[in-house]
């Protein structure tokens, strides 16, 4: 469960709530992210440190080695996180083994399909919402869960990069130019934020769960760290994860161990661009 206790605490570290688990290796490197809002803090100490050890508890999912239209493969694909490389490559696999496979940018499926709507297949993928995909498969389904993380700063930074300056031309190339509260403000409001509440929580775009009262932020929590508990989880820039994945989903162990191979945007900015003291407090 050690991959698990690191993913956890990245993704505690990478939500604006709170650094909950900083005794851990990536919480101690991430503490001071861009998005670190230190006035929810003790808030949410108040409860999320519990889910996160109870989630910690649990064993880990069931290995699907037979993944099938009753037990299907959801991979839950998490934005700016190595993802549509990992689509292409269940894809792949999945033509190769005679399996079919309903995934984003594949096989005809539209790249903007954010809702599963068949259930006739044994893979999926794609920026689905768990719980909504569960409803649409059915009851008599047993799907398993895999999805994707990235080291939480650099995964901000890709989505900067791509939404923000790329595709919605409304920010600067450099971050530096930005006040840190625009900053912050533009990401959370452009959904480069509580990536894993959309993907693994409750569905909608959830970018703003700081801002909602105690119980709501509770629910929101505990939905997604339920789901977690249910779910392979890889860090794409951490390959001892993979490792995981390979032994839930033996059939399909060339796809993640062909991940290795995939090479993330680092977006290595010049000196004067680099992220300030400021912006990550």
């Amino acid at each position: 469960m050690a991959p698990l206790k690191r993913l956890v605490s990245c993704i505690v570290v990478s939500l604006p709530l709170a650094v909950l688990t900083q005794d851990s290796q990536c919480a101690m490197q991430l503490s001071h992210t861009v998005l670190n809002n230190k006035t929810n803090k003790s808030d949410a100490e108040d409860f999320v440190k519990k889910m996160v050890q109870q989630v910690l508890s649990y064993p880990a999912p069931a290995v699907n080695s037979e993944v099938s239209v009753s037990r299907p493969l959801l991979f839950m694909h998490q934005y700016r996180a190595g993802g549509t490389t990992l689509r292409q490559l269940l894809y792949n696999v999945s033509t190769n083994l005679g399996v079919k496979a309903h995934i984003a940018c594949s096989g005809g499926v539209d790249c903007r399909e954010f809702q599963i709507r068949e259930a006739s297949s044994a893979v999926y993928g794609g920026h689905f919402c768990w719980h909504e995909s569960l409803k649409h498969l059915g009851e008599d389904k047993k799907p398993s869960c895999l999805t994707n993380f990235r080291e939480p700063e650099a995964r901000l930074m890709s989505c900067y990069t791509h939404r923000l300056v790329t595709t919605k031309k409304v920010a600067p190339w450099c971050m530096g130019k930005l006040a840190p509260e625009k900053l912050k403000s533009m990401l959370v409001n452009y959904g480069c934020v509580n990536e894993p509440f959309r993907r693994l929580g409750q569905c909608g775009l959830i970018s703003k769960v700081g801002d909602k009262d105690r119980l709501t932020r509770m629910q929101v929590w505990n939905a997604t760290l339920e789901t977690l508990g249910q779910c392979v989880p890889i860090l794409v820039d951490e390959h001892d994860t993979f490792k995981a994945a390979v032994n839930t989903f033996p059939q399909f162990k060339t796809a993640f161990w062909a991940l290795k191979n995939l090479t993330l945007n680092q977006n290595k900015y010049a000196h004067d661009c680099q992220i300030s003291d400021a912006h990550r407090q």
